[in-house]
């Protein structure tokens, strides 16, 4: 019944009258209807003939169940690359990829190249395989896709002769059969372990290193490089031909004078004889060459380093003061140090030639086929806690005396100051004074000239006015005004310039005093560094405990152990103290209203 006007339909003629609403899949009684969009497979079996026929896309299908077995969860799939559709397999092989199926009858395989859309039927075909081509060797079903990289090695043996075939084009798709080909090797070129590649050995020896191959007992010595070899060789230990450097850190040893020392020695040597050092190495192997090395060398620290005394490879600057006396000049003791600088030099020297001549001739005896460049000595270290502790007195006796020594010398500096300043004082007053006074005189001689000259001014007018009558009494003041004014302007020049010279001569005189009490204090503070720097470890260890002391005395002594003081303080003045425009007890309140 098509879409359109309403129908009208009796029980007695029909029944299980259905309304369904259409959609892409929809049954309506023994019909289903299906519309096939594009990307859609759907299929279905025929009853009567038994053949599955797929539905194009495109179309909406009518199909009646006694025709058509649909199942829809089976029947309809999207389209993919590979999937599965009633009796068939439908692969689509992109370029990258590789793909095939094995026949059920028979078990042949079946390359499907790219490019195409397979569609395979199920009873004839297993499962198609499909792998992406993204690694230098690639298995899919019996084949074995390789691509030769060129840090790799490939071989593998060929069924039909046996024959070892190396595959060496990097730019060529190996395509190798299970029927044609077994036994694939695929190694990496560069490792410095040996490896088996078909009937070969393979190893790479690097640089700085020397290879061994043995052949009929015979040893051949390679040079670093790839070496592909059969089996008749037997691959040693690669010998190391670099310069290699044997270390003691610590070396602990007793002194002739039984003081517990140590000390550290580097041996520099190196493989000269790689044939000699590879016989060795046949049976011990160079690691415990390397042992034995190191052994003789420990042996030859201790047999020449206990032959001296402790003051002979540890000097100490408290030694030397010790003989020379506390009261030896510095020049006198710089030179003596350097003497026993040289002393202990040409000490560890004779020691480091005799025992690289004890390792030469080690060397010699046991053709190790090494070459020893040099043996260095790298200080010495006491480990006797007495000793270190008489010569931590011995230090801080010495920085005593020489804080003594230089708070005298501070006095005699800091008293030799006030002397000089003092002088320079008396010198400036009495400059002062005699410049006031010939000051005064001159103002005195200026007065009286200035009055002498006005009474000749007064005499001249007076006989002037009585001789020609033509001056006037106001010209007569003007005049003597005049005068006076010149004579007080000189005064006052001559007493401006004798109070910038005193305010100058002042300013020197401090500047004076200052510079020597600045190099006063700078060469008190030198002397101080200087006895500072000679301080031992265990002084500054003590000094620094008495710093920890005073600062836990005075933190003992703070206000916040007696809390009540500091609660009666805020109680106190807490209505006076402010933050702002508010006093602190006006915050406190407010900070109650709003818990409230």
């Amino acid at each position: 019944m098509p879409p359109g006007p309403p129908y009208i339909l009796h029980e007695k003629d029909f029944e299980q009258i259905e309304v369904k609403k259409i959609a892409q899949f929809f049954k309506l009684g023994p019909l289903s209807f299906i519309t096939v969009r594009d990307g859609d497979m759907v299929g279905a079996y025929h009853r009567e003939t038994s053949d599955y026929h797929i539905l194009p896309p495109g179309h909406t299908y009518k199909i009646h169940s006694k025709d058509y077995d649909f199942y829809l969860g089976q029947d309809r799939v999207k389209r993919s690359n590979e999937f599965r559709l009633g009796p068939w397999f439908f692969v689509t092989v992109q370029e990258g990829y590789v793909a095939g199926a094995y026949r059920r009858h028979g078990g042949d395989w079946l390359e499907l190249p790219h490019g195409y859309t397979y569609q395979l039927n199920t009873d004839i075909f297993e499962k198609p395989i499909m792998r992406k081509l993204d690694s230098d060797l690639l298995k899919c079903g019996p084949m074995t896709y390789l691509t030769v990289n060129k840090k790799k090695l490939a071989g593998a043996w060929r069924v039909r002769d046996g024959y070892f075939q190396i595959f060496e084009d990097h730019n060529q798709l190996y395509r190798l059969s299970e029927q044609e080909y077994y036994g694939l090797a695929h190694i990496d070129k560069h490792s410095p372990e040996t490896q088996q590649f078909g009937p070969y050995q393979v190893i790479i020896i690097p640089e700085g290193k020397a290879g061994v191959f043995e052949k009929s007992g015979k040893l051949e010595i390679k040079k670093p490089g790839l070496y592909r070899v059969d089996f008749e060789y037997i691959i040693r230990e690669s010998i190391p031909i670099n310069v290699k450097t044997t270390s003691l850190i610590g070396k602990q040893f007793l002194s002739k004078d039984g003081t517990k020392m140590s000390t550290n020695c580097t041996l520099v040597w190196k493989v000269e004889d790689v044939e000699s050092t590879a016989h060795i190495c046949r049976h011990i192997g160079f690691e415990k060459l390397e042992g034995f090395i190191k052994q003789l060398l420990n042996k030859c620290v201790t047999k020449y380093c206990k032959t001296y005394n402790r003051s002979q490879l540890l000097p100490t600057k408290q030694d030397i003061i010790v003989k020379a006396g506390e009261d030896v000049d510095p020049e006198v003791l710089s030179n003596l140090l350097g003497h026993e600088i040289k002393n202990t030099a040409a000490v560890y020297t004779k020691i480091e030639e005799c025992m690289k001549s004890d390792m030469v001739k080690a060397n010699e005896i046991s053709k190790w086929g090494i070459f020893m460049s040099s043996i260095k000595l790298e200080g010495f270290e006491t480990l006797d806690p007495v000793i270190s502790g008489k010569l931590a007195d011995i230090t801080v006796a010495l920085l005593n005396a020489s804080e003594e020594r230089i708070n005298g010398d501070l006095e005699i500096t800091k008293a030799e100051i006030e002397k000089q300043l003092k002088i320079k004082q008396l010198e400036t007053e009495t400059f002062v004074r005699k410049l006031k006074t010939k000051t005064d005189a001159k103002v005195r001689k200026i007065n009286a000239s200035s009055k002498a000259e006005v009474k000749k001014i007064e005499s001249e007018s007076k006989a002037a006015t009585q001789v020609i009558k033509l001056r006037s009494d106001n010209e007569v003041y003007v005049e003597n005004a005049i005068t006076d004014v010149k004579a007080k302007s000189e005064a006052e020049k001559i007493r401006l310039a004798i109070e910038c010279k005193e305010i100058k001569l002042k300013a020197e005189t401090e500047a004076t005093a200052i510079d020597l009490t600045s190099q006063a204090q700078h060469h008190r503070a030198c002397k101080v560094n200087e006895a500072a720097s000679k301080m031992s470890k265990k002084q500054f260890e003590l000094q620094k405990a008495n710093k920890g002391a005073d600062a836990m005395k005075k933190i003992g002594n703070a206000n916040w152990r007696m809390p009540n003081k500091i609660l009666q303080f805020y109680e106190t003045f807490t209505p006076y103290l402010r933050m702002g425009p508010m006093t602190a007890h006006e915050i406190l309140n407010t900070l109650d209203d709003k818990k409230n």
